[in-house]
C-alpha cells in the first residue's frame, strides 16, 4: 500500500471514529477544546462582533490560536494579548451543549462578560448558537 493511500485511510478513520470518541467519554477538556476550536463566534453576541469579517467564523480566525486547559474547559488569549476567551462545558445534552463563555479585555480595558450559550454542531462542522439562555442566567 502506498504511503498516500495509508495516509488517506488514517484520515478517514479519524473522521469516522473521532465523533464516537467524544460521545464515549473522552476527557472533557478534549471535548471542549474541539468545541472551542469549531465554535461559530458570530452566531451569538460577543466582543468579536464589532471586528467581524465575512470569511472569519471561529476564535482561531480571530487570532485565538493557542488554547490551554482550565478546569472544565479551555482558555485562549488573542495573539498579541488584547482579548481573552474561555469556553467551559456547563451541560452536555448529546448533540446540544450548553457552554459557559468568558469574554474579556486583556489589554487593561474594563469589558468583561460571562454567560451561557446553547450550541449545536452544524453540517458545516461548526458549533452554532441555537439560543442564549435568559438574562440573569449567568454561569
Amino acid at each position: 500500500m502506498s504511503r498516500s493511500a495509508l495516509t488517506l485511510l488514517v484520515f478517514l478513520g479519524l473522521l469516522t471514529f473521532g465523533p464516537l470518541s467524544m460521545a464515549q467519554g473522552s476527557p472533557p477538556a478534549t471535548d471542549v477544546l474541539f468545541i472551542a476550536q469549531h465554535l461559530d463566534v458570530l452566531s451569538f453576541p460577543n466582543s468579536i462582533g464589532p471586528r467581524r469579517r465575512p470569511e472569519a467564523r471561529t476564535l482561531m480566525d480571530y487570532g485565538f490560536t493557542q488554547f490551554k486547559p482550565k478546569p472544565g474547559g479551555v482558555e485562549s488569549e488573542e495573539d498579541g494579548g488584547g482579548w481573552y476567551f474561555a469556553v467551559e462545558l456547563a451541560t452536555d445534552m448529546g448533540d446540544t451543549k450548553v457552554l459557559c463563555i468568558t469574554d474579556e479585555a486583556a489589554n487593561g480595558g474594563t469589558y468583561h462578560a460571562r454567560y451561557l450559550v446553547k450550541v449545536k454542531l452544524g453540517k458545516d462542522g461548526l458549533f452554532h448558537a441555537t439560543e442564549r439562555p435568559p438574562e440573569g442566567n449567568n454561569c
